[in-house]
């Protein structure tokens, strides 16, 4: 009688969010991504339905496990992993990005304990990723809102109203919400309160339910 509940068969949430992932990323870049949620569907349907085989995929929580950087190498013969284990500290991300620095680093969402690249790289949003770029590289605001004004329209964001918010999907519309949400920090930092409000307004659009996205819109009205 409730196997409606149940049935999944046209449920494309976790598949759309890997294809778009995937779609984000230069081919040969290092993806790095961090929580269970987020980095389950990327692996399944990189390992199993062979979906963005051109880009070296590092689960974090697992990098500080030896076997599993013996892994990745195995796996990716073109990554060089400078340690045997990753700690976030004395073995950290600015050494991985500085031995492969013709594969760029993108994060899903954030990291907020690894700031050992902050000195040497800055964070340029790219869609649904956070590129790690060299300092000795300057974007434009503009350039950069152009580029993810094209590559926002061709996502496929689930319907918020479909989401089940006790599942993972709750998180996936989360990161689909991210990139308005951090471009709209850039330009109200640099000043440009038009600007900072539409992205602000665009994060809510994806996810009514994004409370610090409502919050910096009640901060730019005063």
């Amino acid at each position: 009688m409730n196997y409606h509940r149940l049935d999944q068969r046209r449920n494309f949430i976790a598949r759309h969010f890997a294809e778009d992932i995937f779609m984000s990323a230069e081919p040969g870049s290092i993806l790095v991504a961090t929580g269970d949620v987020i980095a389950f569907p990327i692996i399944y349907f990189q390992t199993v339905e062979k979906l963005g085989r051109q880009i070296t995929l590092i689960w974090l929580p697992m990098f500080s496990q030896p076997w599993y950087v013996r892994q990745l190498r195995a796996c990716y013969p073109d990554l060089v992993s400078p340690f045997d284990y990753y700690d976030g500290q004395s073995n950290n991300l600015k050494l991985l990005m500085d031995a492969n620095p013709d594969h760029t680093a993108c994060f899903i969402i954030t990291l907020d304990d690894d700031h050992s690249s902050d000195s040497t790289y800055w964070p340029y949003q790219r869609g649904l990723l956070t590129l790690a770029e060299p300092r000795s590289r300057t974007l434009s605001m503009v350039d950069m809102m152009k580029e993810n004004e094209q590559l926002l329209q061709r996502y496929r964001p689930p319907n918020p109203a479909a989401v089940k918010r006790e599942t993972f999907e709750r998180d996936i519309l989360f990161a689909y919400a991210w990139p308005e949400f951090r471009i709209a920090n850039i330009c109200e930092w640099a000043g440009a309160k038009n600007e900072a409000r539409a992205w602000y307004q665009s994060a809510l659009q994806v996810d009514p339910e994004f409370s610090q996205a409502r919050e910096a819109l009640a901060r730019l009205e005063h």
